[in-house]
């Protein structure tokens, strides 16, 4: 999960943070905790890429801004973001990956919630009931149809 530039200790302070907030009881919340680490892990790996990215545009385009004789940051940044956008799809891509990651996280992070509903209303994480035989139904107090007494029969 974690590339060769990608520092191990802030990853696995992160896996320590997230593990002590939703505290994973079984298998399958160990499985949708990790989901979500990576999930978050690579959309903070896209938001550092795209920083990168701007910042060697901003770079190639230093002489370009020194023409301008308003050149300040914005300008700068502007100029830089607009070269991005129009000669790459590398800001469009890292945009689309971003959304997907996000999804990814949002649903991870709901379907932790949702089987810890379903396990704490008790309908999932309990082992099942031994193979006995069921109860003969209990009568009920319906009221009887109407009869009349064998004293009001003619």
């Amino acid at each position: 999960m974690l590339l060769a530039c990608e520092d191990p200790d802030l990853f696995q302070h992160m896996v320590d943070e997230y593990t002590a907030f939703y505290q994973p009881a079984n298998p399958v919340e160990r499985d949708l905790v990790e989901e979500i680490i990576g999930a978050k892990w690579r959309i903070r790996r896209l938001k550092t890429t795209e920083i990168a990215l701007v910042d060697c545009e901003m770079d190639s385009k230093v002489e370009e801004i020194e023409k301008l004789t308003k050149s300040d940051s914005g300008i700068h940044m502007a100029i830089s973001y607009k070269g991005l956008t129009d000669g790459s799809r590398a800001t469009a891509l890292l945009s689309r990956y971003e959304s997907r990651l996000h999804r990814i996280y949002h649903r991870s992070h709901q379907a932790f919630l949702e089987l810890r509903r379903s396990i704490a209303a008790g309908l999932i994480g309990t082992p099942p009931a031994p193979n006995l035989p069921r109860p003969l139904p209990t009568p009920t107090n319906h009221p009887r149809p109407n009869r009349r007494s064998p004293r009001q029969l003619p």
